[in-house]
Formats: structure tokens, sequence, C-alpha cells
């Protein structure tokens, strides 16, 4: 599967990797859905670990996303590959504010796991 979703407490995922147009479309209609969710603040990841490029289409979905969540504590987390990076480097898109990059996906889970608090330990008695 080209692409998918996946929703949790604090992350909205989305899997991308474009094989034909319609992938772009369904890429292009969730990114626009889960931006104007007001509703759901949460930090939106996307995955392009299994993209081998991007080219202008996904970088302006992006960049309109970017200018949405602006001013908010939202952030667009992009799980890239260094292709990717290099493709995102070159268009200026990391300036932008409310983004994060990742070189893979163990990056990701390691920086998530490290931002969480530790749990409390129980009273005794």
């Amino acid at each position: 599967m080209a692409f998918h979703k996946n929703e949790t407490s604090e992350f909205i995922y989305l899997g991308y990797k474009k094989e034909n147009q319609l992938d772009f479309e369904n890429f292009k209609i969730e990114m626009t859905n889960t931006t104007s969710a007001n509703e759901k603040m949460k930090d939106i990841i996307v995955d392009l670990s299994g993209c081998t490029c991007i080219t202008s289409p996904e970088i302006g979905i992006m960049v309109r996303v970017l200018r949405y969540i602006q001013g908010t504590a939202r952030m667009l987390r992009l799980i890239t590959t260094p292709e990717i990076k290099k493709t995102l480097e070159a268009t200026n898109i990391l300036r932008m504010k409310n983004l994060v990059t990742y070189e893979d996906q163990k990056s990701f889970f390691e920086e998530i796991a490290k931002s969480k608090p530790a749990a409390k330990p129980s009273p005794t008695a």
C-alpha cells in the first residue's frame, strides 16, 4: 500500500510512497483534512522513508500545512531518507518553523521515547 494513515492520542501518522498519481491525490486530501481539523491539535508525522524522491506537489502541500500550523504548538515531523533530505534542503523548506526532520524511523521513535515523561513512582503505604 502506497499511502496509509494511523492516529494515536498524540500524533497523526501518514505513511507515503508515491507509486501513482492517485497516491498523491490521497496524500493531498489527507494532509488538507488533517490540518483543517482544528479540534485535533496533534502533531503530524509524514513518513517519507519509502520514497525515492519527492516533487514540487508534495513539497507544496507540506509548505501549505506548515503555513497553516504556524504560530501553534503543532509540528510537522518528517521521516526522511538522505535523498529526500537533500531535496528538502534545496527548497529551503527546512528553514520553516514548526518543522522537525528525522533521518529514519528509528531516530523518530528514539526522539519520541526521550520526550515522554518518566512514570511517577507509586506511593508506598
